[in-house]
């Protein structure tokens, strides 16, 4: 093994710090790495220059950014951020997440540590690496990258790049981080919280709509009514199930229009009010990303192999993930039934997830059949076998939420109905 004096080293280490930006500790770790395995202390050197340099690396724009990238620098303004505490290798760990943003586009971000940045700062990505979560691009500040605060007053500011084109609420899509439409509050609940200092207060959650679609919103200051035609501009679209909704916060523009000096807006507003609920068609929707409390009337075909019981949360119902919760942790839990089956309309089929409560709907026969093999802990394929002879050939008129994501298909049922005579569905399906 080649012998380097403790000086010597720290002049190697000096002129390395001079192209790259790493630590002094982490160079010394890395060429006494090689060193040890026997490599010429000067190879050494360019292989650590090699695997930390990112001098070559394009900054690249938000729009150019894809899941998988390695090594990438990216320039933009940090639109939102805050700090959060979450668990590695069971040891706390506060990071900073948010919403980075340029002239092209937005994407979300993790600093894996804990950074000073605030809104609006103007900011250097360096050497960074992205992956998807939660269907966004998400950009990872880790242990290797840089951060560098910049000031130029020539770039946009938040308010600006938050500020995007007007489009009708159909056409606000997941992809969107935000969005500037107008349209008619529909629905309207004022439920309380407690928030992050323990304090009670209020917050209005409904449903917003023009004559093409409607999305939910959340907000904590809302003084509009229902019926009521707003326009808003800067409202942060967040996800749940891949499903978008509005968030209207402190950055979000929100005004009532006077409906009174257009006829138009009139008639809107009361087409959207005493709107009517359609059964609507598969083969409708397939052209949509999603769609909000849609109707739906279609045969089961088919159970899938993946239904069975599971273990859900009684803090917010959602299945534990080895025998965890991922928002709550190790919490009280309860047993449910996940079912899910194609359904066909005759113009298209799709994919719906039914539980326990949708099938005491349906059939009372199917719940007391597996409520019996639950306490025999039945094997996978006799619930299988149960499902299929009890709904099978049934038609139903479902109500939920439709979403079509890259994968898949499929309507997150709401609620559930069977029409009284099932005969000729039943003959159908069996003769067809």
């Amino acid at each position: 093994m080649e012998k380097v004096k403790s000086g010597e080293l720290k002049k190697h280490i000096e002129e390395i710090k001079e192209k790259i930006e790493l630590n002094d500790c982490d160079i010394k770790r890395e060429l006494e790495d090689l060193i040890k395995y026997r490599v010429p202390l000067e190879e050494a050197k360019k292989t650590v220059l090699r695997k930390n340099s990112f001098a070559g690396s394009r900054t690249k724009n938000i729009d150019e950014i894809e899941p998988n990238m390695k090594g990438i620098n990216i320039v933009g303004r940090i639109i939102k951020t805050q700090k959060k505490e979450i668990k590695v290798n069971n040891k706390p760990l506060i990071i900073d997440v948010g919403v980075l943003g340029d002239e092209t586009g937005f994407c979300q971000f993790t600093c894996w540590y804990k950074t000073s940045l605030v809104e609006d700062d103007y900011v250097h990505f360096k050497n960074v690496f992205t992956n998807k979560w939660d269907n966004r691009i998400n950009v990872n500040v880790g242990k290797k990258s840089f951060i560098r605060k910049k000031s130029n007053n020539q770039f946009p500011t938040k308010q600006k790049l938050m500020n995007v084109k007007k489009k009708s609420i159909a056409e606000i899509i997941p992809d969107d981080f935000f969005a500037t439409s107008k349209g008619i509050i529909l629905q309207l609940f004022h439920r309380k919280f407690i928030d992050e200092n323990g304090t009670e207060s209020t917050y209005a959650e409904g449903f917003i709509g023009d004559n093409t679609a409607k999305l939910p919103f959340k907000s904590k200051i809302f003084n509009f009514d229902i019926g009521d035609l707003v326009y808003f501009s800067s409202a942060f679209i967040e996800l749940d199930d891949d499903l978008p909704y509005l968030i209207f916060d402190k950055n979000t523009k929100i005004s009532k229009i006077d409906q009174e000096k257009d006829e138009k807006l009139k008639k809107l507003r009361y087409d959207m009010v005493n709107k009517t609920h359609e059964i609507a068609q598969l083969s409708d929707l397939v052209h949509r990303i999603y769609f909000y409390d849609v109707l739906i009337e279609g045969t089961i075909l088919y159970i899938k192999p993946e239904s069975g019981f599971i273990r859900k949360c009684f803090e917010c119902n959602k299945q534990l993930e080895a025998n965890k919760c991922n928002i709550h942790g190790v919490v009280e839990n309860y047993t449910d039934i996940y079912v899910k089956a194609v359904l066909d309309d005759g113009t298209g089929a799709i994919n719906i997830v039914l539980d326990l409560k949708h099938l005491e709907i349906i059939s009372d026969k199917v719940v007391t059949d597996l409520k019996v093999e639950l306490n025999n802990d039945c094997s996978k394929d006799e619930i299988i076998r149960i499902l299929t002879s009890n709904l099978v050939g049934i038609n139903l008129l479902v109500n939920g939420n439709f979403v079509n994501n890259s994968y898949e298909k499929f309507l997150i049922v709401e609620g559930v109905s069977v029409p009284q005579d099932q005969t000729d569905y039943k003959l159908n399906y069996l003769y067809s």
